[in-house]
């Protein structure tokens, strides 16, 4: 049994804390803003803990392997993106690992997302007249092909 209370924040958002072999990844903001603004990573058996900021709003982090997905919000809208863990990680990025763009903005709400080996799902879903309309799709991060 391991006590992460010690070495994560208090003021994490307890629905983003997820984990996969050693790390955790957890949305947290110190100004308590709806969805934190950024996101972290906590290595257990080094206890190093990253904080990753790109420098727009970043939340959702959902992590498989060396691959973390996360939302991240601009002006131009909510972009999802990935980004590869590992010893060129550096405290305010990705590093020389670039994010990802999954996902560019675009006039459909996004809804969710996860990932599972190379593979990454997410819905959105828009307003066709006075219904809500929904679609699922699938990006393989090693062919870079979506679904």
């Amino acid at each position: 049994q391991f006590d992460l209370n010690p070495h994560i924040p208090n003021y994490v958002y307890g629905h983003t804390l997820r984990m996969y072999g050693n790390k955790v990844v957890f949305a947290a903001d110190p100004n308590w803003n709806p969805g934190g603004n950024n996101f972290y990573i906590y290595d257990i058996p080094s206890s190093v803990l990253t904080k990753i900021d790109e420098g727009h709003n970043e939340f959702e982090p959902e992590i498989y392997g060396d691959v973390v997905v996360y939302r991240q919000t601009r002006s131009s809208g909510d972009y999802l993106l990935a980004c590869r863990i590992g010893a060129t990680m550096q405290n305010n990025g990705c590093g020389t690992n670039n994010p990802i763009t999954i996902r560019p903005p675009s006039q459909p709400l996004l809804q969710g997302h996860d990932i599972y080996e190379n593979l990454v799902d997410w819905a959105e879903e828009f307003l066709n007249g006075s219904n809500y309309v929904a679609s699922v799709y699938m990006h393989d991060l090693s062919t870079g092909l979506k679904t």
